[in-house]
């Protein structure tokens, strides 16, 4: 009887939320045939209300939907400057070839609209919150900017973060570092005036404008750093004096010496509370780096395993640190070790900028971005997955793989792949454990580049035309995994 009345509740459940999907698809397509006709009665205009019903419905709906429907606002309304972004970060996550295009176009109209509704003096170099009170990988868009400022890569002369008074920092310490180099403006009237700021405020989370136009925010941060390089400003973190001293004390709470060395290892698992279960293409599993860990132990190094509780626990092994359940674990360390290790092995996921902002190498695995390795270093690594194309079996090179729109796409990527035949394949713990390895005696001065990867490099920057911007491959391709890569495909 019980599984009869359960059974029953399962099907008056299920109808109700069918009726609640048709409802709001009917909604939907109600509210856009009808606001040309409903504006008698408000004080709205009508751009601004096709603004807010595509925002209520966006999240709904698929990429190819959102695309299509912004496009057609955007011709609608092209004087609306919200709708045009809000085409263009769409048009972004696409991966399309003509995003870059897309981007220069939107920014373009940008400066336009601001002077022509004179609002120059409030174009003053805005930033929204969630840069430095959401995911902590976007403290990475502050950081270019910051060094954009101080390079006159931009017009405006600081950087200002609109905070609601009761939003947090992701992470305290982090921030402090950066204060120094923004103001933040703190209120809690900016509700009020959400479009406006939003009109104002630099998409660092999509694309950023340098010189006289603006790209891809990861592609940005490559000709920053080429700034950097060339007026000889590399203007990278250093820890404060006190946070030294702390650190120095805590760490011996760990059982060992401050002057040990050390690597940090931040491995993206769909468990993970910081990261959620969304985007699992950005997700590893830890147990293919315990050969990567065993290496460093054996060389003498430490192993502390950052990240939070919700991630599975590491099997007891010789020095090695399961800090992310350790009952220390806090902001501040998260900082301090980020900023003291010999080196960082991560995932494309926020923790691997800590150690990034205090010129600590990096060597990123498992990514399928190019924004990935854009952002890199000349001191750092990238171990991509294997991309295979499944058409002929062949794989991709890097320079292909790091093409779009395959190396752009960000939204859906699990359909993207099936829709072009395409397959991403994690690396293996032989080839986490060889990368590892190569990068370690890089930093040691053991090992130099073979003939392969710099002609890899050189590969890249040939192929990376398509961006109508000059990039430089500054990463490294481990040459193990270009060995791989040849025997895969012969």
């Amino acid at each position: 009887m019980k599984e009869i009345i359960n059974t029953k509740k399962y099907i008056k459940n299920k109808k109700f939320e069918d009726i609640k999907k048709l409802l709001k698809k009917f909604l939907h397509k109600f509210l856009f045939r009808f606001f040309k006709k409903s504006f008698i009665l408000l004080n709205v205009s009508k751009d601004e209300h096709a603004l807010d019903v595509f925002d209520d419905f966006r999240k709904q709906y698929t990429l190819k939907q959102n695309i299509k429907l912004s496009s057609k606002l955007k011709e609608e309304y092209p004087d609306n400057i919200l709708i045009q972004l809000r085409y263009t970060i769409y048009s972004l996550f696409s991966g399309q070839n003509e995003c870059f295009d897309d981007i220069k176009l939107y920014w373009s109209r940008r400066e336009k609209y601001i002077s022509k509704n004179k609002l120059d003096d409030f174009d003053i170099g805005l930033v929204e919150q969630g840069n430095m009170c959401g995911s902590l990988g976007n403290y990475f868009y502050v950081f270019t900017l910051i060094h954009s400022v101080k390079l006159n890569c931009v017009k405006f002369k600081q950087i200002n973060l609109i905070k609601d008074t009761k939003a947090k920092f992701t992470n305290e310490t982090l921030a402090r570092y950066f204060k120094k180099h923004i103001k933040v403006v703190e209120g809690n009237y900016f509700r009020g005036i959400s479009k406006f700021i939003e009109t104002l405020a630099i998409p660092i989370g999509f694309f950023c404008p340098h010189k006289d136009t603006a790209t891809e925010i990861h592609l940005v941060s490559n000709l920053v750093y080429q700034e950097r390089i060339n007026q000889k400003k590399l203007g990278f973190f250093e820890l404060e004096q006190d946070d030294l001293s702390k650190g120095r004390e805590l760490i011996k709470k760990f059982g060992i010496d401050d002057k040990q060395w050390f690597v940090c290892l931040h491995v993206r698992e769909a468990a993970s509370k910081a990261e959620g279960k969304s985007e699992n293409f950005r997700n590893a599993q830890i147990k293919d780096y315990l050969k990567a860990v065993e290496y460093i132990t054996k060389k003498g190094g430490y192993v502390f395993r950052v990240g939070d509780s919700s991630m599975s626990k590491l099997p007891k092994m010789k020095n090695v640190i399961d800090y992310a359940h350790h009952d220390e674990n806090c902001e501040f360390l998260d900082v301090y070790l980020g900023a003291r290790c010999k080196f960082t092995i991560g995932t494309s996921s926020g923790w691997w900028t800590i150690p990034h902002y205090f010129n600590k190498p990096i060597l990123m695995t498992n990514s399928q971005s190019n924004a990935d390795y854009y952002s890199l270093t000349e001191k750092d690594f990238f171990l991509p997955k294997f991309l295979k194309i499944t058409d002929n079996s062949e794989y991709a090179t890097v320079e292909k793989y790091l093409q779009p729109p395959q190396g752009i796409v960000s939204v859906e990527v699990q359909k993207f792949a099936s829709d072009h035949k395409l397959e991403y394949i994690n690396c293996s713990s032989e080839d986490l454990y060889l990368a590892t390895k190569e990068i370690n005696e890089s930093i040691d001065g053991k090992s130099i580049l073979s003939e392969d990867q710099i002609k890899c490099k050189k590969e890249i920057e040939n192929n990376n035309k398509i961006f109508k911007i000059n990039l430089r491959a500054y990463g490294n391709i481990p040459n193990s995994y270009l060995s791989k890569l040849k025997n895969l495909n012969n």
